[in-house]
């Protein structure tokens, strides 16, 4: 089973609203995140959705709300100022269903409810961090929350939306690593993901046969996607 724990999406300054904070609403940046993550999610075999009762956190899954056909429901465990424990506590029941879902909640609640499951069970492939429109997806297996795994904002995701992919930035790492050059005692060498077969690698081969070094040129690291 999968949660996928969303923050809000962007909503202007605090400071810069007059009314009841739960009132502010999405900022035309947070409007076009939440389209994009609905794009993505839709896929997703989401069958409930569940927000904090804070209008942005509301705007911030109603696109996919409408994309699904499922309501948003609103829950005070994902309330600004909850705590984390109250937060799992909710996810604890969404996973008894056995079919994906989505929460959207707060900047504090969402942080302690990672350093929870980050103490106990779950293991976790990037550092926390939490910014407005980002994604922790959470893995169930057998009796406990085992993986959770970061998905940035939108505007991070190098011009491409999630449709059925999403970006997993450990692989990201690894591809980046290796589409670049490094030193061996023989040489420079080109380090790639497929082999020295692909043409790139036989123009760096052919550029150290003449001079022992290979030419300087632009290396644009490949951005690996995987299934969300």
């Amino acid at each position: 089973m999968r949660l996928y724990v969303i923050r809000h999406t962007h909503a202007g300054h605090r400071a810069a609203w007059d009314g009841a904070d739960d009132l502010r609403p999405l900022s035309t940046k947070g409007r076009r995140q939440a389209e994009a993550i609905a794009e993505h999610l839709a896929s997703a075999g989401i069958s409930r959705l569940v927000s904090s009762d804070s209008l942005r956190c509301v705007q911030s899954v109603e696109p996919l709300g409408q994309r699904l056909g499922v309501p948003v429901e609103v829950d005070p465990r994902l309330r600004e100022g909850s705590g984390g424990e109250e937060a799992l506590a909710l996810a604890g029941e969404l996973r008894k269903e056995h079919a994906a879902a989505a929460l959207c909640s707060h900047g504090d609640v969402i942080p302690d409810m990672l350093r929870i499951l980050k103490a106990t069970t779950a293991r976790f492939k990037e550092p926390l961090q939490w910014p407005k429109a980002s994604t922790w997806v959470l893995t169930w297996d057998d009796d406990r929350w085992t993986r959770a795994r970061y998905i940035p904002p939108p505007e991070l995701w190098g011009g491409k939306d999630w449709g059925a992919h999403t970006p997993s930035s450990g692989r990201m790492r690894r591809q980046i690593r290796h589409s670049t050059p490094r030193r061996s005692r023989r040489g420079w060498v080109r380090a790639t993901m497929s082999g020295g077969g692909s043409r790139a690698s036989r123009r760096w081969s052919s550029s150290l046969a003449v001079s022992g070094r290979p030419r300087r040129s632009k290396i644009t690291a490949r951005k690996a996607w995987v299934a969300g």
